[in-house]
């Protein structure tokens, strides 16, 4: 009996992985407000996110026109509430980032990372005081 039961949830397990997975693969997303994301400025609009199989690189498309193709990071999301939240966090210059979006359908989150950051931080070096 124990045998006809491990097959069984092993392949409930993957139905229910897969379907998370094709979800994620291409969703139609609104973004009410014009946002930088990965260095490209991605007016307000609606907009088919495509997450590429790797689930490392995620493509803003509108109708045939690539608008962005950014990193990405996607992972499980607590959802709280039905349909797509998209995350701004206003930059220093005053326009929009967007760091995150939440697929409540796919229970997932796409987030982007902040590359100016990372850059700036790499470049940098070392950190040195001024006294000698």
């Amino acid at each position: 009996m124990r045998s006809c039961i491990a097959p069984v949830l092993v392949a409930a397990v993957l139905a229910f992985g897969g379907a998370h997975a094709a979800s994620l693969d291409k969703q139609t997303v609104k973004l009410n407000r014009s946002a930088i994301v990965g260095g490209t400025v991605v007016p307000a609009g609606i907009y088919r996110l495509e997450v590429a199989p790797g689930r490392d690189t995620a493509r803003f498309v509108q109708g045939k026109r690539l608008i962005a193709e950014v990193p990405c990071k996607v992972g499980l999301a607590e959802v709280f509430y039905p349909g797509t939240a998209v995350h701004y966090r206003p930059e220093s210059d005053g326009r929009d980032r967007l760091i995150r979006i939440v697929l409540s359908s796919a229970k997932l989150a796409i987030e982007f990372p902040d590359e100016i950051a990372a850059n700036d931080q790499a470049s940098s070096g070392p950190a040195t005081s001024g006294r000698r």
